[in-house]
């Protein structure tokens, strides 16, 4: 799960390592759950994305395109959010 190097039977953890591990331990299971379902989301709008181009209009596809985006960006700011644990949602 974690990039540290294994000696023995001790692993070895970064910083980077502990600093993951520190944060998902942290998050609740709401977060963890609103972070799966925006992710859903994100992943649903750019294969729809994926899947019309060559089938729709290029103005629908653009649509289908900044839908995508916007999601993307939402997991963004979420996680953004999250991981700083502050309530407040950047514009």
């Amino acid at each position: 799960m974690f990039g540290g190097a294994r000696r023995g039977s001790r692993y070895d953890l970064s910083h980077d390592d502990i600093a993951v591990a520190v944060a998902v331990s942290t998050r609740d299971a709401e977060s963890i759950a609103e972070e799966l379902r925006l992710c859903e989301e994100a992943n649903l709008s750019f294969r729809s994305s994926e899947e019309a181009k060559g089938q729709v209009p290029e103005r629908e596809l653009e649509k289908l395109r900044l839908k995508a985006e916007f999601h993307y960006r939402a997991v963004s700011a979420y996680l953004l959010r999250d991981l700083k644990g502050n309530d407040e949602i950047p514009h």
